[in-house]
């Protein structure tokens, strides 16, 4: 027997005229009761009918219907949808991790969940669960354009910080630092062979980069952590990315000279 939340959305999907959901599955941790936990969230994947019209606004208000959305996040890929939001229902706080898709595209989104458990509608999707979850290629494609967006920001850190604009230059230096962590992950994915983890490794940041050396109200030290992040983002691009071409020695000509012009003014 479902839980009431899960219930409620699940009926409130199922009764919507236009969407036609012909089955609904479970996914993630709430197929093995071992792994759900406090932060858990609730993984579904609803199955619509080839001629089904997906559309993100009556998602929504279906959503909406059921509880109050707080948070959420919204990806539409046609014939694939991703509604990721944080509800309020009963006066507890619920997550839920929705994915739509037409029949289609069952077997390729099937394969990236791993096993799910059948809610209702056809029993089909079993033979489809078997398949492994997708493993990461070897290389990831990044576009140039994206590479030489990443290294403007890095330099326009740069410029900031030395006039003084420590907001902005922060803003930019985080940007570029969360795209770091993105080949990290990446890597990661790779030394596992999976892009699901459930828990993490208890992973650090390099130590150099670590949060205590991120003294921006200091232009030395800011020129510092700069030439360390370049180093390690350089490398790391180096190993995720066919025919990257390196900018460390070029980035650290131009923080090498910015500390020169710091000391002549």
């Amino acid at each position: 027997m479902m839980e009431p939340f899960l219930s409620q959305i699940v009926e409130t999907f199922l009764s919507h005229d236009q969407l036609v959901v012909e089955s609904v599955a479970l996914y993630g941790s709430q197929v093995n009761p071992e792994h759900v936990d406090f932060w858990s969230d609730i993984d579904l994947l609803m199955v619509l009918g080839q001629d089904a019209q997906l559309d993100a606004n009556w998602v929504e208000d279906i959503l909406s219907s059921v509880g109050e959305i707080l948070a959420r996040e919204v990806f539409v890929n046609p014939p694939q949808l991703t509604h990721r939001c944080v509800l309020e229902f009963g006066g507890a706080i619920k997550q839920v991790d929705l994915k739509l898709c037409k029949t289609s595209e069952l077997n390729s989104i099937i394969a990236q969940l791993g096993p799910i458990q059948i809610l209702v509608g056809k029993t089909d999707l079993t033979e489809a669960s078997i398949s492994s979850p997708s493993v990461p290629p070897d290389s990831q494609v990044v576009p140039n354009d994206h590479i030489d967006h990443l290294w403007f920001l890095f330099f326009q850190s740069i410029k900031k910080f030395m006039r003084e604009d420590r907001l902005i230059g922060l803003h930019l230096l985080l940007e570029v630092l969360q795209e770091f962590l993105v080949l990290k992950m990446q890597e990661r994915d790779r030394k596992y062979q999976t892009t699901i983890h459930r828990k993490g490794y208890q992973e650090k940041l390099p130590e150099r980069l670590d949060f205590q050396h991120l003294l921006y109200h200091k232009k030395e030290a800011i020129l510092t952590y700069l030439s360390h992040l370049a180093e390690e983002l350089d490398r790391a691009l180096s190993q995720e990315v066919d025919g990257y071409h390196s900018r460390n020695t070029v980035v650290q000509r131009y923080l090498k000279d910015s500390r020169i012009a710091l000391a002549n003014k």
